[in-house]
Order: structure tokens, then sequence, then C-alpha cells
């Protein structure tokens, strides 16, 4: 009797922003530890040999973040988030790879202010378009008071379902999945209401989100992602699998 062929996996999406204005991105450059601890001698002599070696530092940071996300998905649970597992190879600073054992993830930089960077797997052929409703992305600043706070913490989680709620950690949360399910709700063409963006059981930021439409899975993939002053988003529609 012939075995059935193993499903193709699934395409997924990543994605990381980072706020270079924050604070905690100062100074990495001359952090030893925090050099050796992220990055392999590969990638500290391409960081090093970069023109603006902080921005290139923060671009790998992120498509290894972005990667991660991707891999979690694919791979059904997380893998073990060592940074030096997860290595940016080729590119130009712009695009690549991030290679981690078997897997080649592909990642693009979609924004330089902020830094967004946003990946995909498995390998596609060809990167799709932003503009070919397939894949979306997005970032926006977080909202100055009175949009901070406890008080419109708990007015957000009133335009979530019970469902959603669980998932959502904190105000950066919540923003940034109130924005990404309305982009879903027009990329999908339904009304926003039957769209919900969920995670599996887990601490809340720690499991992959999933698109659910009416109650059900839906034809399309999501990643969230925000820091400092910014969320950020990518969104992956319609693809097969």
């Amino acid at each position: 009797m012939e075995r059935s062929p193993e499903p193709e996996p699934r395409a997924a999406v990543g994605n990381d922003v980072v706020d270079l204005a924050d604070p905690r991105c100062s100074g990495k450059l001359d952090d030893a530890r925090f050099l050796d601890r992220i990055f392999t001698d590969a990638e500290r002599r391409s960081i090093g040999a970069d023109p603006e070696p902080e921005s290139r530092l923060w671009t790998h940071w992120a498509a290894k973040e972005a990667a991660f996300k991707v891999l979690s998905k694919r791979l059904g649970t997380p893998p073990v988030f060592a940074h030096r597992e997860f290595e940016v190879g080729g590119g130009d600073g712009m695009e690549g790879v991030v290679l981690h054992r078997a897997s080649r993830v592909p990642w693009r930089v979609v924004s330089r202010d902020p830094l967004h960077v946003v990946a995909l797997g498995p390998d596609p052929v060809a990167w799709p378009d932003a503009d070919a409703q397939e894949l979306h992305w997005g970032s926006l600043p977080l909202r100055p008071p009175p949009f901070g706070g406890e008080e419109t913490l708990t007015a957000l989680l009133e335009r979530f379902s019970e469902r959603e709620r669980g998932a959502v950690h904190g105000l950066p949360s919540a923003r940034v999945r109130l924005e990404a399910r309305a982009r879903l709700a027009t990329a999908l063409a339904v009304e926003e209401a039957r769209v919900e963006i969920v995670c599996g059981p887990g601490a809340p930021g720690r499991t992959p989100p999933e698109v659910l439409l009416d109650g059900r899975p839906a034809p399309a993939d999501v990643s969230l992602s925000h820091h400092g002053r910014w969320v950020a988003w990518a969104l992956l529609v319609g693809r097969k699998g």
C-alpha cells in the first residue's frame, strides 16, 4: 500500500519592528558580550564592514526575530531561540536569508523608519509583491495620551471577542491586533466582526497568532510586532496550503 505524500508545509509570514530611537538600542556596537551572544563571527564581520553598522546590527536582529516567527509556525512548536543559531547569510543589508539548520527563511527590509523586516517561508520562488493582494504589511506609531494608560487598555479590550482577549498582553499588543484585524478583514473582503486573531494555549505573547474567519481557520497568516513607539504587522492572505 502506497503511503500518501506528506502535505506541503503551509506558507507563513513573520515580521519584526525595531524603534532605533529607543534608548535600549544604543551602545550595542561596543557591547562585546551582547555581540558574541547574538551574532556569529561572519555576521559580526558584515556588521563591522557596513557604512552604517548600527543599522546593519538591528537589521540582522530583526531578520532573526522574523525568521523565528516563521519557523515557529512551520515546525508546529517554537525552536529554541538561541540567536546565534539563526544566521543571516548573503544579501546586501536590505534582503537576504536566515539559515537555521536545514531551513532557509527569506527576509526583506520593508521600511527603514521604523526598521521593519518581513520574512516568509518556505523559501518562495518569487517574493510576492505587496500590491498583489497576497502579502501586506504596515506600521504605525503608538498614539500619545489620552490613548495610553490602563483605562484605554480596558476600553480597547471591549473591542475584542472573548477568545481574542486572552492573547492581549498590554496596550501595544491590543493596538497592533486591532490594526491587523482591520486589514485582514479588508484583504479577505469580509466584515471585520467575522475575523478574530487568537493564540493557542500558552503564555500571552509567546505563541503564534492564528486568524479565524467565522470561528474557523482562515486562509490567511498574520505576524505581529511592537517595540518602543511602534507597532507593525504582516499578513499573508489567500495563499495555498
